[in-house]
């Protein structure tokens, strides 16, 4: 809870008008949070924004065993800048970001995604 509240506070001043934040998570390799806004996707490294990238160009893959936990590998497709976060367990962030990283990726770029999408309401 206390690391959620820092990440909100560390992003608030950095919001845009009608931002608000849908997820947090913290990767376990670098301690970095991974917020996902209602636009973009912000990693915090303590109180500095280190990457922000708009969800409408990411693209990538998230993988997740039991064994090794959820990796998110995302890439903004204008700047090509790369996130790697790590995380002992799937989570929220990676929940939501798989719809919207499956949406964005170009079928005519041999991508694919090696995890099925797990909802429990299918």
């Amino acid at each position: 809870m206390f690391d959620a509240f820092r990440a909100r506070r560390a992003i608030e001043g950095h919001l845009q008008a009608g931002e608000e934040v849908e997820a947090i998570a913290i990767d376990d390799a670098t301690g970095d949070y991974v917020v996902m806004t209602t636009s973009h996707l912000v990693v915090l490294k303590g109180d500095t924004i280190t990457s922000r990238i708009p969800l409408d160009r990411i693209q990538g893959e998230t993988t997740s065993t039991e064994a090794t936990g959820s990796t998110l590998r995302i890439h903004d497709t204008s700047t090509g800048k790369v996130v790697i976060a790590t995380f002992r367990r799937r989570n929220k962030l990676i929940e939501m970001l798989a719809p919207r990283r499956a949406q964005s990726l170009d079928p005519s770029d041999g991508s694919s995604d090696p995890s099925p999408d797990p909802s429990p309401d299918s």
